[in-house]
């Protein structure tokens, strides 16, 4: 083998583990920039969820008790979300001032409340939505839907025996004032993100799943210590 033949050959050797060295090396810068990417999301939502809770434990500290999942009218039907309740203890003039617009003695969906329906405030909705056109003007998000929800049981009660206060979930389907369509205790059989029948409807799986999450590998709940934490998934 004369001496041009190997010097061809070592110089496609090089060049082949210089490209190969190069992929590796792009490969993982890009990985590394979806990881931090994927914490700065779920860091966005743990500092929505945080928020919620420091308005939660001021309307305890104001009422001398957590509000409840939905207030009620005289014959016991409900009226409004929790949502609405604590709309008062954000600190922000905005909601304030949408709080004080809405009937609190008519139900979610009457006339009058329904001009509301479109001015979820962002807090209660996840960054990665990406069916939500927020309003910068106005300071809430369009259209409605909201993806942090209690956990209550079958009479609509808190459950501080099971500790989780509120968690995030997909629900493509949830009004920011209804008071609806919060997480029952049932729901949560399966464990976080656990979807073993492999649905992929966002529809079906609110119906069979509580806690689905919008971030890979878990979801974010809140204790009755008002403590924001990081739950995995269930495998």
């Amino acid at each position: 083998m004369n001496n041009t033949l190997v010097y061809a050959l070592v110089f496609a050797c090089i060049m082949l583990l210089y490209f190969f060295l190069a992929y590796l090396t792009h490969f993982h810068a890009i990985e590394s920039k979806k990881r931090i990417h994927e914490r700065l999301i779920i860091r966005s939502c743990q500092n929505n969820m945080q928020r919620i809770a420091s308005a939660l434990e001021a309307y305890r500290n104001h009422h001398g008790d957590l509000p409840p999942a939905y207030s009620t009218d005289e014959q016991g039907n409900p009226l409004h979300s929790w949502r609405v309740l604590i709309l008062p203890y954000f600190e922000d003039q905005n909601i304030l001032d949408l709080y004080n617009e809405i009937r609190l003695d008519e139900p979610w969906d009457s006339e009058w409340n329904s001009q509301f329906h479109e001015r979820a405030p962002n807090i209660f909705i996840c960054i990665l939505s990406t069916t939500f056109k927020y309003d910068e003007e106005n300071g809430y998000y369009s259209p409605r839907n909201v993806h942090y929800y209690m956990l209550i049981d079958e009479n609509g009660k808190l459950l501080p025996d099971c500790g989780i206060l509120f968690a995030e979930r997909v629900k493509a389907v949830s009004h920011w004032m209804d008071p609806n369509h919060e997480i029952r205790l049932t729901d949560i059989k399966d464990g976080i993100n656990s979807n073993p029948g492999g649905i992929t409807s966002v529809h079906e799986i609110n119906k069979h799943f509580g806690l689905f999450g919008q971030h890979e590998k878990g979801a974010n709940i809140c204790t009755f210590d008002f403590e924001v934490k990081w739950v995995p998934e269930t495998k």
